[in-house]
């Protein structure tokens, strides 16, 4: 009785666990695909605050991919080095501030310069993501995470415009950018207090192993 007890303890652990880190990576790959229509959506508004082309704002949208792609290798080993739990924290945070400092400081040099930097940001989360789903969702249901993980990203792409346009319309382009880099910043702290101060990961399931080991022994 004992023993049935502390698996149906250990499975709803598990289950727990799935779907809470499933929630979380789903929710930084939606804040990805945001992030990346960011630039093009405001494109017209960004041409008339910093009195450039079209053709220079084209120059930052291509350096945002180009940085993207270039550091996406790179990040995978650093994933494999440091975990994919900080990565995934520090390109949160660094895709948030890209945008909240362009708000702030709308100049064309200093959106080249956010450019890179949420390019840098966004390269973190195809390799954290996978890492993070593939070592926490159990193989019979890791399809459907990552199908979920997929949408998600799909519904951040789909949701910008219109909520970029309305901010834009009602609060101008620097509420705009400044509400899309807050997003990131919050969610990067809400994840490190989640998981950085649980000791990334670490803490919750060995309390969660010793209930499950103290009821079998009783």
């Amino acid at each position: 009785m004992a023993t049935d007890t502390a698996q149906r303890l250990e499975t709803a652990a598990g289950s727990a666990s799935e779907t809470q880190t499933l929630v979380a990576v789903s929710s930084a790959h939606l804040v990805s695909h945001f992030y990346i229509m960011v630039l093009p959506v405001l494109l017209p508004l960004l041409k008339d605050r910093l009195g450039v082309s079209f053709l220079d704002l084209g120059l930052a949208l291509t350096t945002f991919n180009v940085v993207t792609g270039l550091t996406q290798a790179p990040m995978g080993f650093l994933v494999d080095r440091i975990g994919a739990r900080p990565v995934l924290i520090s390109g949160l945070a660094l895709g948030g501030f890209a945008f909240l400092s362009l708000g702030l400081a709308s100049t064309y040099p200093w959106l080249l310069v956010a450019a890179v930097l949420a390019g840098l940001g966004n390269c973190v989360y195809h390799p954290a993501d996978y890492a993070m789903l593939g070592e926490s969702i159990s193989e019979h249901r890791i399809g459907r995470a990552f199908s979920v993980h997929t949408f998600a990203g799909f519904l951040g792409g789909a949701i910008a415009p219109p909520i970029l346009l309305t901010l834009s319309f009602y609060g101008g382009l620097q509420s705009a950018l400044v509400f899309v880099g807050l997003v990131g910043l919050i969610l990067a702290a809400v994840f490190a207090q989640e998981i950085g101060l649980a000791g990334l990961g670490v803490i919750r399931p060995v309390l969660q192993q010793t209930g499950v080991n103290f009821i079998r022994q009783r």
